[in-house]
């Protein structure tokens, strides 16, 4: 068995193979190392050897930039990355599948929530991360507001209401928000709105432009 053909196997096997300082480790499925894998192995255990060490020095020797914050220019536009830009053209009209943003939506039932609170909690975020203020420019650049309105959480008030007017509304806002092209010229890129159901129920509706937030940042919010 050649060296590509053994690394084609154990892939396919689920065998997994890293150095032990000058020894091989394997970490294989119960029963996936056959006599002829086990011999394979051994006949190429140098070569694989060699290639981990090489893995391991293009590894440590690739560096990335380090990066420097430059307060001094915060509020300057500078360029989308290389994911954000692809986001920006999708939404835009100029490609055939287009007019579609990279966007999420979430629907939170909270038992008695303080939406006051809540929306004092939401402009402290926006005020700490600057990323909730960028926008970007038609140039296609990002650019971060020094100062923005104070967000208000929009509120529907339905205790009372037949639930066929509850489930007229949240089939409504769920058609407005699930799929919204959020403009991202102009602030904000998300949209909170809240429905008080009943006394105690109150649903919290969140839509949100991944122009401007990632899986991590998403963790900042819920």
């Amino acid at each position: 068995m050649e060296l590509q053909s053994l690394l084609t196997n154990l892939s396919d096997q689920g065998v997994q193979i890293s150095l032990d300082g000058d020894s091989l480790l394997i970490e294989a499925p119960k029963e996936s190392i056959t006599p002829e894998l086990r011999n394979s192995l051994i006949k190429h255990k140098e070569e694989l050897l060699q290639l981990l060490r090489q893995n391991n020095e293009i590894a440590n020797s690739t560096s990335l930039p380090s990066i420097k914050s430059d307060l001094t220019r915060r509020y300057e536009p500078f360029p989308l990355t290389d994911a954000q830009h692809a986001f920006w053209v999708g939404r835009s009209g100029v490609l055939e599948l287009g007019e579609v943003a990279n966007h999420g939506y979430y629907e939170i039932d909270c038992q008695r929530l303080a939406l006051d609170r809540l929306n004092a909690s939401l402009n402290q975020l926006i005020n700490r991360h600057d990323m909730l203020r960028a926008i970007v420019l038609p140039d296609g650049q990002q650019q971060v507001l020094q100062e923005v309105p104070l967000y208000e959480i929009q509120l529907f008030d339905l205790r009372g209401q037949t639930q066929d007017v509850v489930d007229t509304h949240l089939a409504t806002v769920r058609e407005q928000l699930s799929h919204q092209v959020i403009p991202v010229d102009r602030f904000p890129l998300f949209e909170f709105c809240a429905t008080h159901l009943n006394e105690s129920c109150t649903r919290l509706h969140v839509s949100y432009d991944l122009q401007i937030f990632d899986a991590w940042s998403l963790f900042r919010l819920f």
